[in-house]
C-alpha cells in the first residue's frame, strides 16, 4: 500500500509541476454551492495545497494502526483497510486533477464533478464498510457499535448499504438535478448514508441489553 500511496502522491506532484507556469497566480481552492470559485490561493502554496493534504492524510492513516488500542486494533495490512485508504487517496487526487484543470480555464462544473466524485467514494467505501473490524477512527463509531462487537457488525452490514445507495443516488442524482440543486442531493444522501446506521445502532443496542 505504502508503495502504490507514493506513487500516487508522486503524479499529483508531478502533474501540478508540469503545468505551474501555466496556472493563475491565484489558485481556486473552494467553490460555493452555484460552482462558482468564492476561495482563492496564492502560488506556491495554492496549486500543492491537495498534494500536500494528501501526504498529511496519509501519514495519519499509516499511523492509526499503531496507536489503536488492545481489543479495536486497525489491521494495516487487512483488505478493507487498504481499500479505504486507497480510495481516499484517488478521491483527492482526481480532485487535485479537476481543480488544475478549472485553473487552466477548462470548462468543467465542479458543482456537478465533486458531487459525483463523492458518491463514487461513498459506493466503494459502502463495499467495504461491513469487512472493517471495530476500531475506534474508522466505521459508524456510536457508543453503542464500540461497546458490543456484535452491534459493530450488524450495523457496518447496514452502513454498506446506505452508502452504496446514497453514493449511488448522488453520483446519479446530481448531474440531473444541475448546478443548483445537486448540493440538496448531496446533503440528503448523506444524511441518509450516516444516520440511519446510527439511529439503528442504538435501536440494536438498546434491544440487545433489555433482553
Amino acid at each position: 500500500m505504502k508503495f502504490a500511496i507514493g506513487i500516487i502522491l508522486l503524479v499529483a506532484v508531478v502533474a501540478t509541476m508540469a503545468v505551474y507556469s501555466q496556472l493563475p497566480e491565484e489558485m481556486p481552492t473552494h467553490w460555493n454551492a452555484a460552482g462558482e470559485v468564492d476561495g482563492t490561493m496564492a502560488k506556491p502554496w495554492g496549486p500543492f495545497l491537495l498534494p500536500v493534504m494528501m501526504a498529511i492524510l496519509t501519514l495519519i492513516f499509516l499511523v492509526l494502526p499503531r496507536i489503536s488500542p488492545r481489543g479495536y486494533e486497525l489491521e494495516a495490512r487487512g483488505r478493507a483497510f487498504r481499500a479505504i485508504v486507497m480510495t481516499v487517496i484517488l478521491f483527492m487526487l482526481a480532485l487535485h486533477v479537476i481543480t488544475l484543470a478549472v485553473a487552466l480555464g477548462h470548462p468543467v462544473s465542479m458543482g456537478i464533478a465533486v458531487p459525483v466524485l463523492l458518491g463514487v467514494l461513498l459506493v466503494v467505501m459502502g463495499n467495504y464498510l461491513s469487512k472493517v473490524p471495530r476500531n475506534f477512527f474508522i466505521g459508524v463509531r456510536t457508543p453503542w457499535t464500540l461497546a458490543d462487537e456484535d452491534v459493530w457488525f450488524r450495523t457496518h452490514r447496514l452502513a454498506a448499504r446506505t452508502f452504496m445507495l446514497g453514493g449511488l443516488a448522488i453520483a446519479v442524482g446530481a448531474p440531473l438535478a444541475g448546478d443548483e440543486h445537486a448540493q440538496s442531493v448531496v446533503l440528503g444522501a448523506v444524511m441518509f448514508a450516516a444516520l440511519v446506521p446510527v439511529i439503528y445502532s442504538y435501536a440494536i443496542y438498546k434491544k440487545e441489553v433489555s433482553q
